[in-house]
């Protein structure tokens, strides 16, 4: 689903509506909506890339890289652990697309048994 059909969906709803997040068809239960964020999935978290940065200046400390060669060995230890993470590796799908989280923030308890039944979940 893009954005754009959520909004459109949406737009059909009360505006005043409380919005919640339903999940566990098996074990239905109802949660607060928390954040939104959008992402490149291709990314690599910062504290990745921190680690990178500094295992190439620690070879480069010890001799072994040349000062030249930094940004190189940066750029090769990155795409490597792109490719070496199953998680990203599952994302090829959206390579060059964002993508838009929305998280549950607080549990409120079982989910409504209406909401059950119009979501399909009997």
């Amino acid at each position: 689903m893009l954005v754009e059909e959520l909004l459109e969906r949406l737009n059909e709803m009360d505006s005043d509506a409380e919005v919640r997040f339903a999940h566990q068809p098996n074990y239905p239960l109802e949660s607060t909506v928390g954040s939104c964020i959008q992402i490149d999935p291709t990314e690599l978290p910062r504290r990745e890339i921190d680690e990178i940065e500094a295992i190439v200046q620690s070879s480069v400390d010890e001799g072994e890289i040349e000062v030249g060669d930094i940004q190189e060995n940066i750029d090769i230890l990155m795409e490597q652990a792109r490719t070496d993470d199953g998680a990203r590796r599952s994302d090829d799908q959206f390579e060059g697309q964002m993508v838009v989280y929305i998280s549950e923030d607080q549990q409120l308890g079982y989910l409504n048994s209406k909401a059950v039944e119009d979501l399909g979940w009997e």
